[in-house]
């Protein structure tokens, strides 16, 4: 039986990438119900999975606009500033996509173990 396998690794990860990330998310994953639907946040997920298939396949995807979008939203109700993130997405269009989608992968991971306690034992 075929199994599609589901993954969007390997990242396209620049160094420092992770610690920006971390640093601008300010609420966990469930926190961020109000502002995005359980059902939108999987539907950005199937998106973002797709869309990363296909620039592995060396295609830009149909939708990449609405892949940015919806990752930008998910980013901005994590708590991160886009304008931090836009020295990490440089370069063509397929380059800012995975790039764009790294930094969405990463701040899902972070934000599933998200704790303001940590954070603030950090500064």
């Amino acid at each position: 039986m075929y199994k599609r396998q589901v993954a969007v690794a390997p990242l396209d990860y620049v160094p420092g990438m992770a610690e920006v990330v971390g640093s601008k998310i300010n609420k966990k994953l469930t926190k961020i119900f109000p502002d995005i639907s359980e059902d939108e946040l999987g539907e950005t997920f199937e998106i973002v999975i797709e869309a990363k298939r296909k620039l592995e396949e060396g295609e830009v995807p149909f939708n990449y606009q609405e892949v940015e979008v919806r990752t930008e939203k998910v980013l901005r109700a994590l708590g991160v500033d886009l304008s931090y993130i836009q020295k990490f997405i440089t370069g063509d269009l397929n380059k800012r996509l995975l790039r764009l989608i790294s930094i969405f992968v990463l701040a899902i991971g972070i934000a599933s173990i998200w704790d303001q306690k940590w954070i603030a034992e950090y500064q």
